[in-house]
């Protein structure tokens, strides 16, 4: 008898030393990489991180050397709607990187990102880091060889007739009035409410606002005043990510079109009470306290 009481003892004490490793298995977690380690002057390539059993998260990613855009800058939370409660989730952000010239391009990941461990209902924060490196070689341009272009004799080159010349081909005025025209269809800046976007890329914004902007007024400055723009203006949202395309056409008829996220939180917090209390229409605003905010005087 006191031999089984022992066993049933080992078995508890083993069943819980596996429940505590699956807890722990669950760390939230974060990965950098590239779509391509080789690229040639002038192309592109993305770079991606990959998030796993996270609650919250800062995450920044940015490059060095000959690149542009590259950017990713991303810090938010994720909450269970039915319980209130934080939750663990899988999420991948992206951006769009240019090799402008030859050499080598080093991107850097750092920031942090949380898991929320409901058994001991406390949050488990794990620091991000992390690099790749993508070598840009130089682009070659084919020059031509003495084969390709004969040099014609005079006896190969007729003479214009009195007819060739006597008066311009059709539509050619229309054609030089159409290359004078502006090819500029770039935005300086997107602004959300009055406050501007995050550039990810030249086509891609992001935006982060609280739970109580349920509409807001997307505006563009266009770098071209004669370009004219669409897509903007007041626009509802929902809960989660809200994607709106901005379309900006210049005066040569190029478009160039642009994609902003808007994520609206699922609720207000201190951090963005003052966003909130300008936000709602009534006097009284729900704000989500989480167990570990340290309130001030000033709160």
């Amino acid at each position: 008898m006191k031999t089984k009481r022992i066993i049933k003892t080992l078995i508890i004490i083993i069943t819980c030393a596996i429940l505590v490793f699956c807890i722990d298995a669950k760390a939230a977690s974060a990965g950098l990489m590239v779509s391509s380690n080789n690229v040639t002057e002038g192309d592109t390539f993305t770079a991606t991180v990959n998030m796993s059993s996270a609650a919250a998260w800062n995450i920044h990613v940015a490059a060095s050397g000959p690149v542009s855009g590259c950017v990713i800058n991303q810090a938010d939370d994720s909450y269970d709607s039915n319980t209130g409660q934080l939750k663990n989730i899988d999420k991948t952000f992206s951006a769009t990187c240019t090799a402008t010239g030859p050499g080598t391009i080093t991107i850097s990941l750092s920031g942090d990102v949380s898991s929320y461990n409901a058994d001991a209902g406390k949050i488990e924060k794990s620091k991000l880091s992390g690099t790749a490196t993508v070598t840009v070689s130089e682009k070659q341009v084919p020059s031509p060889s003495p084969s390709d272009s004969p040099s014609p004799s005079p006896s190969d080159s007729p003479s214009p007739s009195p007819s060739d010349s006597a008066s311009p081909k059709p539509n050619s005025d229309k054609d030089k009035e159409s290359n004078k025209k502006s090819t500029n269809n770039n935005v300086k800046d997107i602004t959300v409410d009055g406050k501007s976007a995050t550039k990810v890329d030249a086509h891609n914004y992001t935006m982060t606002v609280g739970n109580g902007s349920s509409t807001v007024t997307i505006k563009a400055v266009l770098e071209d005043s004669k370009a004219k723009v669409s897509g903007t203006g007041t626009k509802d949202l929902k809960v989660g990510e809200n994607e709106f395309e901005i379309v900006v056409t210049s005066e040569s008829g190029s478009k160039n079109k642009i994609k902003l996220v808007i994520t609206r939180k699922e609720s207000n917090s201190l951090e963005n009470l003052a966003e909130a209390l300008e936000n709602e229409s009534g006097n009284e605003v729900e704000i989500k306290i989480e167990y570990d905010t340290k309130l001030t005087a000033e709160d």
